[in-house]
């Protein structure tokens, strides 16, 4: 005879359910890498594995009980493995090992299931795997917690008996940090939701949830209550030395409780090397000639947290808490939100690879630049006359030219005269120009960014996004493709680092999250971080929290950032 699990036909509605939501909610919302076609297959994958590691967790159990004590039990599968409290206790030392069978068994698949992601796999199976590795890096965490419904729970039973030398309150002191810890949860949950948060909705129902799956299993298996086997009190010491095992349990656990805020943090620092690709017969050099790099830096963020990313962001200056709308705002797809980075990075791209040209001294001719409205101000001059989206084809009778600023350039007109294209039909309209004021351009109220733009090239030069998205790595794109197609290393075989979008005309643009690619620069090592006028104080006062000696050096144009690079 064996261990026997009880699976209740609820699991079937509940797997369906988990793979809806998956496939339905989630991918397109937080996973848009995964493609549309992939969804269901890539969400079915991941719900089975998941109840695969929970199989393992109740099987690694019923391995360390044997088969004697395994038939007198009758446990149920829980979304975080079985009810540990329906196991009785015994010796220490196979109290300990049956204990940590089930946490022990997730450090097992967490590498495993890290083993098949690595591995030439298809894209499914890839992202299920991944998947599936965090979520076992979760159970692993919660299992740990010292109360029941969870493994750690018998932990708590085994230091109170053996440590307190308590054996009558190790049956109990288990269960009420249980009850305690999903009431705890469900205050909380009110909290979140209390709060009106971007994510109140989901952080919430995620709380109340797993409070009220615990309260289950805990109103549904109450602990035995046969007599343990007494144990030699541990005094004033032994109780204290219990009390700091348990609170130091309960830190992991703690540590992944959900919370409303949003982080940005350091991301990848990128060899922009590995994104331009010109044709040998057009380098100025011959290839592999040894030189430095030219890093882009990048920032991450998401949201929402947990409590762990809350505390470090308080402790460590490289990362920020923002509120989760900036983030994921509200009623703005993901998906559709990626794929406008996307298209922000390869116009940024084709910006970067006219001004090196032209910087480098060959012709570039541009047919046209079409600028796409993507924000009116209320009440401006444009409000009610110009619509997002809308594409801007002249001004005042003049071809549109990059704005990379964001801001049509309106010096000196009275008015603004506008060709259009709006659904594909193009038209004029008219709005009136706020003067300049001191250090305010003339305005008519909107934002745009170009779009549609059509170069003649004198040879091919190839940018692969590789991922990223975001205008942000221009100036680093258009340094690399000036040193490749000039005599001699820019980079004098140092690591330069930065950042800043970059118009058709050279000029470098502000750009967010300085701070932490400051940080991003200093982690890779850089000489130097090149960034746009406007986010220069920042950068440098991200160096002297780095403790790294980066030389901060201002770029208002391309041409002052390779003058630069070229007098050092």
């Amino acid at each position: 005879m064996g261990l026997r699990v009880r699976v209740s036909l609820a699991w079937a509605a509940l797997a369906a359910l988990a793979v809806w939501v998956l496939a339905a909610w989630y991918m397109p919302e937080w996973a848009s890498y995964v493609a549309p076609g992939d969804r269901w297959v890539t969400a079915a994958l991941t719900v089975a594995f998941v109840v695969f590691s929970l199989i393992a967790h109740v099987g690694a159990h019923r391995f360390v009980a044997g088969d004697e004590e395994a038939s007198k039990v009758t446990v149920p599968l829980y979304p975080f493995g079985d009810a540990p409290q329906a196991w009785p206790a015994a010796a220490p030392s196979k109290e300990l090992f049956g204990a940590l069978a089930g946490p022990g068994m997730h450090v097992v698949l967490v590498f495993v299931f890290g083993l098949i992601w690595r591995l030439d796999v298809p894209d499914p199976i890839a992202y299920a795997v991944y998947s599936a590795t965090r979520a076992n890096v979760l159970l692993l965490v919660i299992n740990l917690t010292p109360a029941y419904p969870f493994d750690g729970g018998r932990i708590a039973r085994l230091v109170i008996r053996e440590v307190a030398g308590w054996p009558d309150w190790a049956l109990k002191v288990p269960w009420a940090l249980g009850i305690s810890s999903a009431a705890g949860l469900a205050v909380w949950s009110a909290v979140l939701f209390a709060q009106q948060a971007r994510f109140s909705e989901q952080t919430s129902l995620t709380a109340l949830a797993v409070a009220a799956v615990m309260l289950i299993a805990l109103l549904s298996h109450r602990p035995a209550q046969a007599a343990l086997p007494a144990a030699k009190s541990g005094g004033i010491l032994g109780l204290l030395a219990s009390a700091v095992i348990i609170a130091a349990l309960f830190v992991p656990p703690l540590f992944r409780v959900p919370v409303n805020d949003g982080l940005v943090l350091p991301g990848g620092v990128l060899d922009v090397g590995e994104f331009v690709n010109v044709d040998e017969a057009h380098l100025a050099d011959p290839p592999g000639r040894s030189r430095g790099a030219f890093l882009m830096t990048t920032v991450y963020d998401r949201a929402p947290v947990d409590v762990g990313a809350w505390v470090r962001a308080k402790r460590d200056p490289a990362l920020d808490l923002i509120p989760a709308e900036w983030v994921y705002p509200e009623g703005v797809d993901h998906g559709e939100s990626v794929e406008e980075g996307r298209e922000e990075f390869h116009l940024s791209a084709d910006a970067a690879t006219v001004a090196a040209l032209r910087l480098a001294g060959f012709e570039v001719t541009i047919t046209r630049v079409a600028l796409a409205v993507t924000e009116v101000v209320p009440g401006s001059p444009a409000d009610g006359v110009l619509q997002v989206v809308d594409e801007i084809l002249e001004v005042n009778g003049a071809p549109t030219t990059d704005a990379e600023s964001g801001l049509l350039d309106l010096s000196g007109a009275a008015e603004a005269r506008l060709r259009i294209r709006r659904d594909g039909v193009e038209q004029e309209v008219v709005t009136a120009v706020v003067p300049a004021d001191g250090d305010t351009s003339a305005y008519i109220g909107l934002r745009v960014r170009s779009v549609g733009v059509r170069t003649d090239l004198p040879f091919t030069v190839e940018v692969s996004d590789n991922g990223v998205i975001g205008p942000s790595g221009g100036l680093m794109l258009a340094l690399r493709v000036y040193d490749m197609v000039t005599v001699g290393d820019l980079t004098s075989r140092d690591t330069i680092a930065g950042t800043g979008t970059i118009g058709l005309d050279g000029s470098i643009g502000p750009i967010g999250g300085v701070w932490q690619k400051v940080f991003s620069a200093s982690y890779a090592g850089a000489d130097v971080f090149l960034c746009p006028p406007e986010d220069c104080a920042a950068a440098r006062a991200a160096e002297e929290w780095t403790g790294w000696p980066i030389e901060v050096v201002e770029a208002a144009t391309l041409e002052s950032a390779v003058r630069w690079l070229e007098g050092r």
